[in-house]
């Protein structure tokens, strides 16, 4: 009886620990110039016998099925060139192409027929299902570009997704986003500045709490309704903006003029220096960026699952598909990466002009506020203080102003004209 094979994706620095002993597999450099995501057997579909699981940061579990299987279902290779000598069973299995995300490798897992052999170089027996340490591909690593002479465009796509009754804070009324746009609409703010603009319909994410929503699902149908629409193949750069972040698209073509990308290149933005250093309020991806993005959505949620948020699931994709990035940490400052103490409705952070998008402001009020700020037509301190607002007001954790009774309840927030 001939072995079956396991196909893992291990952390290219810990391929012993991640193969529990399958001592000899190479490690895969970090950044380096492996070619990407080399060809290994397909499942058919999910389920049992499914190719792809997802794990934390990342890993991916690969369960290869049997080749008479595979055959039977019809597997068709998606592309490359095939990994030699992939055989299970006698059978050559066709080939398909992997995304693993940076910093991970391929390693194939033998399953011997006995239970136990012993492994004469460790002279310990070998468990069953150990890595052979044979790899079989790894990832692209990351690519950054550097400033061009001669530099991408600044136009702008820039679309919004609403989400009906989507998930919301503790004093936050369901539906907000929609009073949002239409305050944005109206006064042509936000995405509306932008060259071109969409809004889109998303639905309620089906689980979550009001800091990490599983919304990969909703944001794909979402990418699906502007690759239909079209209308970002015309401009230079795509910008998809949460409804409750203040942006300024101004600024951002400021930025990526001052950037200097190179045009016609796939490229996106990291955008905050926090964690994996893209967060979803405000994504800027190249048209080209896009549309790598759209053409690989499929394998990219076989790869990762779609069991996280939408932004740590589009930086996997677009890394792993061989699109690079260009940095500026100033394009996004979002409370969710602050200390501890800041406040949902609190204006201050909007004083900073290098800042591109402010993120969040969850009422109409607090959002306006807050662009007044940004553009200097108001201040941190003309707003009641944080601790004394009513109940729709936007405030200032740096004002000591209150409330009094005789106060009119459309002042948004905005009390020291009163006392003058």
């Amino acid at each position: 009886a001939g072995s079956s094979r396991k196909l893992l994706t291990c952390p290219a620095s810990q391929p012993r620990r991640c193969a529990r002993g399958g001592g000899g597999a190479e490690q895969l450099r970090r950044g380096g110039a492996d070619e990407a995501a080399r060809m290994v057997p397909p499942a058919a579909r999910r389920g049992r016998g499914s190719l792809l699981r997802r794990r934390s940061h990342g890993r991916v579990r690969l369960d290869a099925p049997g080749a008479s299987s595979c055959a039977a279902r019809r597997c068709r290779p998606r592309g490359g060139r095939p990994t030699s000598g992939m055989r299970v069973g006698g059978r050559q299995l066709p080939a398909v192409r992997l995304l693993p995300a940076p910093g991970f490798q391929v390693l194939r897992e033998e399953r011997e027929p006995r239970a136990m052999r012993a492994d004469v170089r460790k002279r310990q027996p070998r468990r069953r299902g150990a890595m052979d340490g044979h790899e079989l591909g790894g990832d692209m690593g990351e690519h950054v570009l550097l400033k061009s002479s001669d530099p991408a465009g600044t136009s702008l796509y820039c679309f919004a997704v609403v989400t009906p009754q989507g998930v919301v804070p503790p004093g936050v009324k369901e539906g907000y986003e929609q009073s949002l746009l239409d305050l944005m609409r109206t006064k042509q703010l936000g995405i509306f500045q932008c060259d071109a603009s969409g809004v889109f319909q998303g639905r309620r994410a089906s689980k979550g709490d009001w800091q990490s929503v599983a919304n990969t699902d909703i944001f794909r149908d979402a990418w699906k309704q502007v690759q239909q629409a079209g209308v970002y193949r015309k401009h230079d750069w795509t910008v998809k903006a949460d409804a409750d972040a203040v942006f300024l698209p101004q600024r951002l073509r400021m930025h990526i003029a001052s950037m200097a990308p190179p045009p016609h290149t796939p490229v996106y933005l990291h955008n905050i220096n926090f964690k994996f250093h893209f967060m979803g309020a405000l994504e800027v991806l190249s048209a080209q960026a896009v549309d790598v993005l759209l053409g690989n959505f499929g394998r990219c949620i076989k790869s990762f699952g779609m069991a996280g948020g939408e932004d740590f699931f589009t930086k996997q994709c677009l890394d792993a598909s061989g699109v690079g990035h260009m940095t500026d940490f100033s394009i996004l400052d979002d409370k969710y990466t602050h200390s501890k103490g800041w406040h949902l409705f609190d204006v201050s952070p909007c004083e900073n002009d290098a800042i591109v998008a402010f993120h969040p402001y969850k009422h109409a009020h607090a959002w306006e506020g807050c662009y007044n700020v940004s553009t200097r037509q108001s201040k941190p301190e003309d707003y009641v203080g944080c601790n004394l607002r009513w109940h729709g007001d936007a405030c200032s954790l740096t004002s000591k102003l209150a409330h009094e009774p005789e106060d009119p309840e459309t002042t948004a927030g905005v009390v020291a004209f009163l006392r003058k």
